[in-house]
């Protein structure tokens, strides 16, 4: 496991020194999926090094109370079930990490993300809600939901 920590950890990296060659006046705005929670040390350390911070936790009193924050949610979304199966889809039984990651698929969480740079002001106004959670036709778009942010620049 620590051989993907280091993986996701490298990609941070080459994302920032990504970003660190832009015009200096440039407004960044980072988003996807991140395949990791937001207190992992993996997201701190990219929040921190890139001076980022997280449109969900912005503006607070701006987030719908009613709305839920994951963006992997097996309870809601049907498309998680293949992820978190036992076997793959040719019905081998998973191993070693694919079989850890699997397991790991029965947990809701939030692993997608949308981060706006240092240059934001801080009275932007950020409203960001967890979006495609709904059903079109009996079918979901994804096995993750998104995050949507609607920015106010001042």
């Amino acid at each position: 496991m620590a051989g993907a920590r280091e993986a996701k950890i490298i990609g941070d990296q080459k994302i920032l020194a990504r970003l660190k060659g832009l015009p200096g006046n440039a407004l960044q705005v980072v988003a996807g999926d991140f395949n990791a929670e937001p207190d992992s040390a993996q997201m701190k350390t990219f929040r921190t090094m890139g001076r980022f911070r997280d449109v969900l936790t912005w503006n607070e009193d701006t987030r719908d109370a009613q709305d839920q924050i994951f963006t992997w949610d097996v309870d809601m979304n049907r498309n998680t079930d293949f992820s978190a199966r036992p076997t793959d889809a040719r019905g081998r039984i998973r191993k070693g990490f694919d079989l850890l990651a699997a397991r790991a698929g029965h947990r809701n969480r939030r692993l997608d993300h949308i981060f706006l740079g240092q240059d934001f002001a801080e009275d932007t106004q950020v409203r960001s809600w967890i979006v495609l959670k709904e059903h079109a036709e009996d079918v979901q778009p994804s096995d993750h939901f998104g995050v949507l942010a609607e920015v106010t620049i001042h």
